[in-house]
Formats: C-alpha cells, structure tokens, sequence
C-alpha cells in the first residue's frame, strides 16, 4: 500500500488464509503449504502455526476492515483489528456488517 501526500490507498485483497490462525497471504503458490507464522508467549516461548494455506478467493470471503477501511493503517499506526492487512477473513462469519 501506497502512502503518497497523506493519500493511504487500499491494500490489495487477500487470495489465501491460514486455516488455523487466519493470515492473510498474496499468493496462490502457497496453497496446500505449512503456515509459517509463529507466536511468541511469555510462558511457553515461540510457538509455530499448525494450520495450512487455503484459498480465498470468493467474493464473500474477504471484508474490507471497518476500523481503517482496507488501509491497513488507523490513525497513522498499523491497524490492530486486522494486523494491517486491511481486510478480514468473513468466510465463516455469519453477521458480518
């Protein structure tokens, strides 16, 4: 995403997800693989994903973030709803706005 004079353009749509922890990715080559996404907790140290890339590409999977509306940024910072990747996984989310 561009940020050029104050203009915050929207991110690109996502084309997969973690099946698991729900990243976002920008890649269908990645389908079938690993997540390599890791977490870090303070009493247990760095955990690895256990969920795999799946497509995304449906019309109803992705909404735009409503905090920073698919900019990925609010207020100048990353966005903390959607981790700054400015859309949201809604797949198997029923009430979505």
């Amino acid at each position: 995403m561009d940020k050029i004079a104050g203009i915050v353009e929207k991110a690109p749509r996502p084309v997969t997800t973690c099946t698991d922890c729900r990243t976002p990715g920008h890649s269908l080559a990645q389908v079938g693989r690993q997540c390599s996404r890791f977490f870090i907790y303070a009493s247990s140290g760095r955990k690895w994903c256990n969920g795999s890339i799946q497509a995304a590409i449906g019309e109803k999977d992705w909404g735009e973030c409503p905090n920073c509306a698919a900019t990925g940024y609010k207020d100048s910072k990353r966005c903390d709803q959607c981790e700054g990747a400015g859309w949201i996984f809604i797949r198997d989310q029923r009430n979505w706005p």
